[in-house]
């Protein structure tokens, strides 16, 4: 009874050693797994972290090169911009100088109809003085050429008075002469009869 007793009380007592022994091991494996899960979960932390690092380089690189992008086609824009800027400025400027071209055309078209005009009219006026001192001329000519006549006319109505009075004093004369002749000859008959 005894030995049953104390069979007994050391199967308890192994029993309790045994469950100690099992609790110590369930404890010891339960820190294991507990450590081995905090392991798992600072692994598995680590790795988001590294994830989420890497993720955030990613869209990192990602925001740069969308920036990058973005300002190589701000500047392809900016550049196209500046381009077309040129190209109205040109166009501008060339159409600045085809109006100053048609200008000057149209200045050197006014200033030759201009010079154009002012030599006809000095022409005229040329042409008009010459036919005026032409028509002085000639009519200074035909003046003279009247009072010629008119002076040619007096001198031979003159010749022709002295000529009509030399002719009728020819005459008178040659009259007078006849006329003295008879009355010598009467004189004479009469003296011859008186005789």
């Amino acid at each position: 009874m005894a030995l049953l007793l104390l069979s007994n009380v050391e199967l308890q007592a192994k029993q309790a050693r045994a469950e100690k022994h099992r609790l110590d091991l369930q404890t010891e494996r339960s820190k294991k797994i507990h450590s081995l899960l905090t392991r798992v979960e600072e692994v598995k932390v680590a790795k988001n972290q590294l994830i989420e690092e890497k993720r955030m380089r990613m869209e990192r690189r990602l925001q740069k090169a969308a920036e990058n992008r973005d300002q190589h086609l701000k500047d392809i824009v900016r550049k196209a911009h500046d381009e077309e800027e040129k190209l109205r400025e040109i166009a501008f400027i060339k159409q600045l100088e085809a109006e100053n071209r048609r200008h000057d055309f149209l200045h050197q078209c006014r200033a030759h109809t201009t010079r154009l005009r002012r030599v006809r009219r000095e022409r005229l006026h040329k042409l008009e003085q010459k036919a005026a001192r032409e028509a002085a001329v000639n009519a200074r000519r035909l003046a003279l050429e009247e009072a010629r006549r008119q002076h040619v006319t007096t001198l031979v109505e003159r010749r022709r008075e002295r000529e009509t009075r030399a002719e009728e004093l020819k005459e008178l004369k040659s009259k007078e002469r006849e006329e003295a002749a008879r009355e010598k000859v009467s004189h004479m008959h009469l003296v011859k009869i008186a005789k």
